[in-house]
This record gives C-alpha cells, structure tokens and sequence, in this order.
C-alpha cells in the first residue's frame, strides 16, 4: 500500500511538472481581412498559446471553419518563426509599438528564403503573437485583441505598411 501511495504521490508530481512546463492558455482574437485597403471581413477567432522552455505555439482557430484556421511557431532561443511550413528570420526587433495593442513592441519578421508569390513581412511579439500577415498578393490579416472600428484598423494596416516599405527601403 505504502509503495502504491508513493508511486502515486510521484506520478502527481510529475504531472504537475509536465503542466508548468507546458503552460497553455486561450484568449480571444478578432481577424480583419484586408484586400488591398479596403475592410473585406472579420471573423472571430480563438488563440490557444501552448508554452514550454524552447518552443510556443500559437493556434488561431476560427470558429466557423477549421479551413481558415491558422498555426505559427516559435522557437525562442533562435528568435526563428514559422507559418505553414516556411521559415521568417527577425529583421528588426520593436520596429512596431502601439500601446493599445501591447506593451511590448512588434519585431519585424521576412521569410528567410525568398518565395515568388510567398507571405510578406509578420509583426510579432511573443507576448500577444502575430499582429498582422500579409499574404503577398495584396491581402493583409490583422489579429486584434478587441472588436476595433474599421478606421483604427485601417490606420494600423497603414502604419504597418509604412514602417515595411520605409525599412525595406533604407536599411
């Protein structure tokens, strides 16, 4: 009986371990889709970040069709970030803040290897997550932590564009 008590009391405590290790915890997003500056839809959406010492992952899953679900990775001691099987490198780190949104500042991630028709730049923060993904064909995705107006959407997707084009211009 003892020996069964003991077992029992290390298989708790390795769970136990096992959940700090693996923190997980789900928060609400709203995507607004953007094709080219013009509002096309928003579409609510849930965010389960999964956390361990090397890795965090963060699912978006839309909760009218798993088709438009969506999954990033990223691996923190390289600072690498990953979408649908392809690589970003950081580029900038906090090259976008915006208090209303985080208080930590946005790095700037490009694909590592240049795609013909591939995504374009990601803001991101492991905090919050991704803030935007632009598909390259002139679609932008914003994840929002509220139900914004369209104009202050709008004026980030701007904003974004801007600090992209100035950075991929002069640096």
């Amino acid at each position: 009986m003892k020996k069964n008590l003991l077992i029992l009391s290390i298989l708790i405590n390795f769970l136990n371990c096992q959940n700090y290790e693996n923190e997980k915890h789900i928060e609400e997003r709203f995507l607004y889709v953007f094709n080219i500056d013009s509002l096309e839809t928003k579409m609510k959406y849930e965010l389960t970040i999964k956390n361990n010492d090397s890795l965090t992952i963060y699912k978006y899953k839309n909760l009218i069709d798993s088709e438009k679900n969506m999954d990033f990775k990223f691996i923190k001691k390289t600072n690498q970030l990953f979408f649908s099987g392809t690589e970003f490198k950081l580029i900038k780190k906090g090259h976008f803040s915006d208090r209303n949104l985080s208080k930590f500042g946005f790095d700037l991630y490009i694909l590592t290897k240049h795609i013909y028709d591939g995504n374009g730049p990601i803001f991101f923060n492991p905090e919050y997550g991704v803030l935007n993904l632009d598909n390259g064909w002139g679609r932008s995705f914003l994840y929002l932590k509220k139900k914004e107006e369209t104009q202050f959407t709008k004026t980030i997707i701007t904003t974004l564009k801007e600090k992209v084009f100035f950075h991929e211009t002069y640096n």
